[in-house]
């Protein structure tokens, strides 16, 4: 997820999240809602959009036959940036 949503640019790589995130789908068998919200997010900062808005209904369906409905919000949220064509990148964290 880092690679994929980080606030400093210079640590995001959206090819190599959509590859380690791919993985982890593999493993996991399509069934953990973050994961799979992670390789959506992967997906939207390599400028894959297509494939990002795909993963949308997987991770709902995952998170809310899990009980995971922060995970299935949040995802709804990712959507609408990726049908604007725009990754999710983390706010950076500010000191006071």
């Amino acid at each position: 997820m880092l690679l994929a949503t980080a606030s400093d640019p210079r640590l995001r790589n959206g090819n190599e999240a959509v590859r380690l995130a791919g993985q982890a789908c593999q493993s996991t068998q399509n069934k953990e809602a973050a994961v799979i919200y992670a390789l959506s997010a992967a997906y939207a900062e390599a400028g894959r959009f297509d494939d990002a808005i795909a993963c949308a209904p997987k991770t709902r369906v995952v998170a809310l036959a899990k009980g995971q409905e922060e995970i299935a919000d949040a995802n709804e949220q990712l959507l609408e940036l990726f049908k604007a064509h725009r990754a999710y990148h983390q706010e950076a964290e500010t000191t006071s």
